[in-house]
């Protein structure tokens, strides 16, 4: 088996918050001044077209066409944010929790259905009043029935104004969902704050991590990868989430660790016998066993850094876990965190981004 660990082979594509292409979520009122100000200036190549014809003829033609246009431009603009905006359906369940935890899923969802209310809404006034155009006799008609159009058009934006708020408000926050990989199997370090979770994670993919932001905490995750052979791992460091006792937890941030869960098909659990890191040991174990309960079926594996400090009888508090002994800081037992890995993780088949 080759070891690739110092090669970063990423699939970059990937690597992908679902959000990322959520772009700004139009203002109302800057949409209905945008719909009907485009549908003016469409209209003057047609005036210019039908230059000589009947007023009456022109008047009709250039009324209905800024109809259409008004409702092209207000349709085109909802229909890319439902575009842009996952289905709830279709996102992993990893995502599916941050999305429940910071905004909302029910809320979310309502926002999307109110806004596909409102295309076809448009679409109807769009094919009503074009044709009560075409049946109009006289000029005072055809205005009223354009203004009749640009009315009900209005109300249905405006309807809509308050879920096209609630998402801009969200777009930021949806934005800065972390880029975790959904589709190869995921590892996450877990143990008290200076245990050398950052200096594992480092050992295991041969590379810096990269930093990405998480709801309710201030450093971020950390991220890297290890290649091994033609497979890949995605290698996650969490501070400020499983480094401290559930107990001092709120439930937001319980369900912030909870969406951990779904993508964590093994985690390192990493003691420090050595309590350099300021942490007994009976605080430690403490610590262990609750992740090992929270994270159900997903398998933990103990792990003892900083052996280069200590001596074998400094184990034996944990001795009955069976640890790995490692060195973080040195890559002294690092390989064989490597292969076990590699060994947890054979029979997790790749898994496909839902969609």
């Amino acid at each position: 088996m080759v070891l690739n660990s110092g090669e970063n082979r990423v699939d970059e594509a990937r690597v992908v918050n679902p959000f990322i292409n959520l772009q700004t979520i139009p203002d109302p009122q800057e949409l209905i001044d945008k719909a009907f100000r485009r549908a003016g200036k469409a209209v003057v190549k047609t005036r210019a077209h039908l230059r000589g014809k009947p007023r009456a003829f022109v008047v009709k033609k250039v009324e209905e066409q800024k109809i259409r246009v008004a409702h092209q431009v207000l349709s085109d603009n909802l229909k890319k944010v439902l575009r842009q905006a996952p289905r709830l359906e279709s996102l992993h369940p990893f995502h599916y929790e941050l999305v429940d935890l910071l905004v909302g899923v029910d809320k979310y969802k309502k926002a999307l259905g109110a806004i596909a209310w409102a295309v076809k809404a448009l679409r109807t006034v769009e094919l009503e009043t074009t044709r009560e155009t075409r049946r109009t006799r006289t000029l005072e008609e055809v205005y009223s029935a354009k203004k009749a159009a640009y009315g009900r058009y209005s109300a249905i934006i405006r309807r809509i104004g308050g879920e096209l708020s609630f998402l801009s408000s969200k777009r930021g926050l949806l934005r800065q969902l972390p880029n975790i990989r959904v589709d190869i199997p995921s590892v996450v370090i877990a143990g008290y704050p200076n245990v050398g979770k950052t200096s594992l994670l480092s050992q295991l993919t041969g590379s810096n991590p990269a930093i990405a932001p998480y709801p309710f905490t201030t450093k971020g995750i950390q991220i890297g990868y290890l290649a091994v052979g033609s497979r890949e791992y995605q290698i996650i460091d969490t501070p400020g989430l499983l480094d401290r006792p559930l107990s001092k937890r709120n439930p937001i941030e319980r369900q912030a660790i909870c969406a951990l869960v779904h993508i964590a098909n093994l985690v390192l659990f990493m003691f420090d016998p050595s309590t350099t890191c300021g942490y007994p040991i009976s605080s430690q174990k403490t610590l262990y066993s609750q992740i090992r309960e929270l994270l159900g079926s997903a398998t933990i594996i103990p792990i003892a850094n900083k052996i280069d400090l200590v001596g074998e009888e400094a184990l034996t508090p944990i001795k009955e876990l069976d640890p790995i002994p490692v060195s973080a800081s040195t890559g002294e037992g690092v390989s064989k965190v490597r292969e076990y890995i590699c060994a947890y993780t054979k029979n997790i088949p790749k898994r496909l981004e839902p969609g």
